[in-house]
């Protein structure tokens, strides 16, 4: 039988708040997007923005808005790293790409 437009579960991102003590309290992080998987695998090559641009794309306000530039991002991150490589650690699992682990032995 045909799915009907009507009873097709739709899809949503999804979301997760997340502590950020020098941000001043929780932003909202969503797994990337389609297009956005597919951006950040074409720019594989050139990692240095990649964090930022993720960032940038999916820590969000309550309206779904970025919450900060790209530069802003930038610069939030050259003085508190650890917190932005755990914050794209957090869109990578949310989005399904964390590295699996296969048991040794």
């Amino acid at each position: 039988m045909a799915l009907d437009k009507s009873t097709i579960v739709r899809p949503v991102l999804r979301k997760e708040a997340v502590p950020v003590e020098t941000l001043g309290g929780e932003i909202i992080l969503r797994q990337l997007t389609l297009s956005e998987m597919l951006k950040l695998g074409n720019q594989r090559h050139s990692q240095d923005d990649e964090i930022a641009q993720v960032l940038t794309w999916c820590a969000i306000d309550d309206q779904g808005e970025p919450l900060l530039s790209l530069d802003e991002w930038q610069a939030w991150g050259a003085s508190c790293l650890a917190e932005s490589l755990q914050l794209y650690e957090v869109v990578i699992r949310l989005t399904g790409l964390e590295k699996k682990t296969t048991p040794t032995g």
